[in-house]
């Protein structure tokens, strides 16, 4: 799972976008800009490397711990 930060009135314009049915292409610069932030964020967690805590939880994963 990846957590996308946000601020509510970023929330706020997507979810107005989303209602009114506007697509993408249609998009304010501000929504671009709200998307562009988003698909910064999944691709620098896509590719980073994995936090000490998380390749801790993952080797406990191996070992049956949950």
């Amino acid at each position: 799972m990846i957590t996308i930060e946000l601020s509510d009135d970023e929330v706020d314009m997507l979810i107005h976008m989303l209602k009114s049915k506007q697509s993408i292409a249609e998009a304010t610069p501000t929504v671009n800009s709200i998307l562009s932030k988003i698909r910064n964020q999944i691709t620098d967690k896509m590719f980073s490397k994995p936090s000490a805590t998380e390749r801790i939880l993952d080797k406990l994963k191996d070992y049956g711990v949950k």
